[in-house]
C-alpha cells in the first residue's frame, strides 16, 4: 500500500474487497505527515476484508475527500467518531451511504441516524435496510437525491394480510426529503400450516 501512496498520485478509486488487507495495510496507505500529499482518492471498497475500526477511522481522517466508502461497519464507525468528537467541521464528504440496523446488531437507533446525518451532511444516495424504526429521522439528510428503503414483509396465507413497510404518513414525510424514492420489499410467506378443508 505504501507503493500505491507514493507512485499512484492520481488514484481516485481503490477496490481492495475480498483481499487479505488489514488495518496495517490501510495504515501504510495513510500518512502521518502533513507534508506528504496523498492521492485524491474519492472511493474505496473494503468489503470482505479484515480492516476494522482503527483502519477505517484512520482512512477517514487521512482522506477527508472520500465520497464512497464501502465497509460493513461504516455506520457504527461514523457514529463513534462523531460522538467522541473526532470529527470536526468540515465533516465527512461521503455522498453514498448504506444503513442497516441488523448489521449493527440492532444497536443502530434514532440517535445513531441523527449522528450519521450530522457527520455526513452531503449524503445524496441513501440505502436503508429495515427502516421502520427510524423512518422519521431520515429527514435529517437534507441533500438526498435518491433514497432506497429495503424491508422484509410478512404475508399470511390464512389471514390474507400483507404488512407494508411504511404507512402513508411516513411515506409522505420521506418523499418530502428526497427527489427519488425506491422501495425494495422482500416478501416472506407464512405457510398455511395445520389448516384443513372442512
Amino acid at each position: 500500500m505504501t507503493v500505491i501512496r507514493k507512485r499512484l498520485k492520481h488514484l481516485k478509486i481503490l477496490d481492495v474487497s475480498k483481499t487479505g488487507i488489514s488495518d496495517a495495510g490501510i495504515s501504510s496507505l495513510c500518512t502521518e505527515s502533513d507534508v506528504e500529499i496523498l492521492p485524491p482518492m474519492v472511493q474505496i471498497n473494503l468489503l470482505n476484508t479484515t480492516v476494522n475500526f482503527c483502519g477505517v477511522r484512520k482512512l477517514l481522517k487521512s482522506f477527508p475527500e472520500l465520497r464512497v466508502v464501502k465497509h460493513q461497519d461504516l455506520q457504527e464507525i461514523v457514529v463513534h467518531m462523531f460522538k467522541s468528537y473526532e470529527l470536526a467541521p468540515p465533516m465527512l464528504q461521503i455522498t453514498s451511504l448504506y444503513l442497516d440496523a441488523q448489521s449493527a446488531g440492532g444497536k443502530f437507533d434514532k440517535d445513531a441516524i441523527i449522528a450519521v446525518a450530522h457527520a455526513c451532511p452531503n449524503v445524496q444516495y441513501l440505502h436503508v435496510q429495515s427502516p421502520d424504526k427510524y423512518i422519521d429521522e431520515l429527514s435529517r439528510f437534507t441533500n438526498l437525491r435518491s433514497l432506497t428503503l429495503k424491508r422484509l414483509c410478512m404475508y399470511d396465507y390464512y389471514d390474507r394480510n400483507l404488512t407494508l413497510p411504511l404507512s402513508l404518513r411516513q411515506l409522505r414525510r420521506v418523499l418530502s426529503c428526497c427527489n427519488s424514492l425506491s422501495m425494495e420489499v422482500a416478501l416472506w410467506t407464512l405457510p398455511d400450516c395445520g389448516k384443513t378443508a372442512d
